[in-house]
This record gives C-alpha cells, sequence and structure tokens, in this order.
C-alpha cells in the first residue's frame, strides 16, 4: 500500500515483471524470467537481512533512535537495462528502449517476530552503473528529497509514538 510518505507515487511507472534476453549459442533470441528472478531474488533475501536488522537497531539498553530505509537495489551493466512502456490495458505503448533505472513492484512483508510488526517492502530498484549513481544522487539531492524517505511528520509520530509506548 503507497501512501504520502512512500517515494512511489501512484501514476508513475512502474514494471511488474522482467526478462533475461540474449542469444542461444546458434544465434536464436531468448528470453527468461527464471534467470533475472534469481537475481532479484536474491536483492530481496539481503534485503529481508537489512529489514531485521534495523528492526532491532536502537533496542539495546539504553534504546537509541535510528533512522533506517531500506531500498532493494539490482544494478545491472550499463546498456543492458531495456523497457517497454505498457498502458491500463496491459497493451505496449512503446517499443523497447534502453534506461539506466526502472522500479519492479515485488510486494514483500516481513514479519519481525510473533507479535512485532509486519514491514514491506513494495519495490526493487532496477539500475545499470550510471542509474545507481543517479538514484544515491536524486535521494539526496537536497532537504526535500531525503524528507521523501524518512518525512519530518511521520518521523515524528513515530518518536512521539515511541515515547509514549505504542
Amino acid at each position: 500500500m503507497l501512501d504520502s510518505n512512500s517515494i512511489y507515487k501512484v501514476g508513475q511507472p512502474v514494471g511488474k515483471s522482467c526478462a533475461q534476453v540474449g542469444r542461444t549459442p546458434s544465434g536464436e533470441i531468448y528470453n527468461s524470467d527464471a534467470d533475472v528472478f534469481d537475481k532479484w531474488a536474491q536483492c530481496l533475501a539481503s534485503a529481508d537481512d537489512l529489514v531485521t536488522k534495523s528492526y532491532w537497531e536502537g533496542s539495546e539498553d539504553p534504546p537509541s533512535i535510528t533512522y533506517v530505509a531500506v531500498i532493494p537495489v539490482l544494478v545491472i551493466p550499463d546498456q543492458q537495462l531495456w523497457m517497454v512502456e505498457y498502458d491500463a490495458d496491459g497493451g505496449s505503448r512503446s517499443n523497447p528502449k534502453q534506461t539506466n533505472h526502472c522500479s519492479l513492484f515485488v510486494n514483500n512483508a516481513y514479519r519481525m517476530d510473533m507479535q512485532g510488526p509486519t514491514l514491506h517492502l513494495s519495490h526493487i530498484e532496477i539500475v545499470t552503473s550510471v542509474g545507481l549513481t543517479a538514484l544515491v544522487t536524486d535521494c539526496l539531492a537536497d532537504r526535500a528529497a531525503v524528507e521523501t524517505i524518512f518525512p519530518c511528520e511521520a518521523v515524528k509520530s513515530a518518536l512521539q509514538d515511541a515515547r509514549d509506548g505504542h
């Protein structure tokens, strides 16, 4: 579920599937979602470790306040990322075109413990090396960009809830 505290906005393009395209030894073109699935599954497994660690961060005695953002990123070689745009009905709106960045919707949930909250990772960022530089720069470009990841009002509310024992 996306909300105003998400870096993902309604109406922005997002991938729902992906495939790795290549050539067989005989020169035929093939595509496989299994090849790329293995790569982004590994990305999510690493994110799982980071989400769990970040949840427990600051739980030592005395507790500390820690701000954490987990943004799973799969980096592929430059000039190897292509995308096709589709309309709302699933019809192709464009031919394949090279890009340096796309978001893939994955909607993964992580349960912290039996009574703990469930944290959600909605997307994986798939970027080239050039795209990684741009993604980091965009996330840290200015105060407004950082507040998209760590919105002041949401952080203040979470701190107040923690102080109130919620």
